[in-house]
């Protein structure tokens, strides 16, 4: 079976959350990446939640802006996937640390470095609209 990617908004008054939720392909374990609408905003969390089946410790999600620019910053690499992963404006293993960044019109959601076939998880992201 080909993998899926699907993207879940969740408004609320100006704080919008966004659940994109990925199954790995049966065979080759890829998952698919997603171009996600999203409110013109700030950027101030995310976080991984893994599916009952867990993809590989370590895998790597960009969240990539039109000008190429990763808003995650780089922090949503090698995600352990056993306990969950989060970032929230503080630091993160490695010395990484997320502040609010500034996004607008879309982000492009990619995952890589997955070994497992069929994972499943949720990748969850918060935005401040303004």
């Amino acid at each position: 079976m080909a993998g899926t990617t699907t993207c879940s908004i969740h408004e609320g008054h100006n704080i919008h959350r966004y659940d994109v939720t990925y199954v790995a392909d049966a065979a080759a374990a890829t998952i698919p990446s997603l171009t996600i609408d999203i409110s013109d905003g700030l950027l101030l969390h995310w976080e991984h939640n893994p599916g009952t089946t867990v993809a590989t410790s370590l895998f790597d999600v960009t969240l990539t802006q039109r000008t190429g620019v990763d808003a995650l910053c780089g922090g949503g690499a090698n995600i352990v996937t056993t306990a969950g992963a989060n970032a929230y404006g503080g630091p993160l293993p490695g010395g990484v640390s997320i502040t609010p960044v500034p996004v607008k019109n879309e982000l492009i959601f990619a995952a890589s470095g997955n070994a497992v076939n069929s994972a499943t998880g949720v990748f969850s992201f918060y935005i401040m609209a303004f």
